[in-house]
This record gives C-alpha cells, sequence and structure tokens, in this order.
C-alpha cells in the first residue's frame, strides 16, 4: 500500500503529440536539424518541435517534411480539452513563421497523454527512497521509469539499464 501510494501520488504534466505531415515546398526553412524548443518564458503551450524527416530516415516521401509538434506541459494542463483545430492554430500562429509554413499539413495525427511529464517536485528525491525502499521488499521487483532520473528517453534507458546491471545475477 505504501508503495501504491508513493507511486500514485507522482505528478505528470500533459502532453499532446501533433504529428503533421506538409509537402516539402510548403517549409521553407532547410530543417536541417533536429528541432527546437520553445523557451520556458513563452506564454505559449507549444513546448517544442522534432523534425522526423530529417532526424531518422525514411519517416516521410523525400518530397515531404513529417514534423512533431510537443503541445502541453505543466503550465497548460487546458490542451487536453482542445480540438485538431486549435492545435493547428497553435501551430500557424507560433511555428509556422519560424519554420516558414506556408499553410496547413496534407495530414494530422494526434496523440494525447494525461500523464506525461513527471513533475519534480519539492520532496520528490525522498519520495524515490521511499519507493525504492518498499520496492526492494519484493522479491524480484525492479521499478524503473521517467521519475527516477530524468524524463528523456536517454535518462531513462540509463536508468533501466543500470537496474538491469545491478539486478543480473551471473
Amino acid at each position: 500500500p505504501v508503495l501504491a501510494r508513493e507511486l500514485s501520488s507522482i505528478y505528470y504534466a500533459p502532453l499532446i503529440l501533433v504529428h503533421a505531415a506538409y509537402s516539402r515546398s510548403q517549409v521553407g526553412h532547410p530543417l536541417n536539424g533536429f528541432g527546437f524548443l520553445s523557451g520556458a518564458d513563452q506564454k505559449h503551450p507549444l513546448l517544442g518541435s522534432i523534425w522526423d524527416s530529417s532526424v531518422f530516415e525514411g519517416r516521410a516521401p523525400a518530397d515531404e517534411a513529417l514534423l512533431t509538434f510537443f503541445i502541453g506541459g505543466a503550465k497548460h494542463p487546458g490542451v487536453l480539452k482542445w480540438q485538431e483545430r486549435d492545435f493547428l492554430a497553435l501551430i500557424r500562429k507560433v511555428a509556422a513563421p519560424v519554420l516558414k509554413i506556408n499553410g496547413d499539413p496534407k495530414k494530422v495525427w494526434i496523440k494525447k497523454y494525461e500523464r506525461a511529464i513527471p513533475q519534480y517536485f519539492l520532496g520528490h528525491r525522498e519520495k524515490m527512497e521511499t519507493i525504492e525502499k518498499e520496492a526492494a521488499k519484493i522479491k524480484g521487483l525492479h521499478l524503473t521509469g521517467n521519475y527516477f532520473t530524468g524524463v528523456s528517453l536517454g535518462d531513462t534507458a540509463r536508468h533501466a539499464e543500470k537496474i538491469a546491471w545491478d539486478t543480473h545475477e551471473l
């Protein structure tokens, strides 16, 4: 019960992923990078973008650009109630001028995550210590996730690898 209570008490901010496919001719920016992050001081809920078709080979035909926009976060939980048109309006207003995008995407896929980004509030380290102590009481149970050592995929993978090596029996 203590473990369940501690795990369920971790607050996760919402995140919306908007995957948008454009004709390459619609995007004036060369997209010769990974993407961009919005500054924390921004008032809008667009957190950033990854240029999938630039980063991952074969994600889109050569004459298209596939972009993923990250919307929401702890400061903007209301985005969970938005509709597709609201997300597209935000992209037109904030990202389109930066990326020199003309027109709407050819195709859009939206995925809403109500609990996506763990928030490391004051006392989080102590919470993690309690979670690890309680999990250790259950033989064979090993926990990892983005709530431990960082929210990125890399942070989570490094933690999972450490757990795997620490618990590996020869």
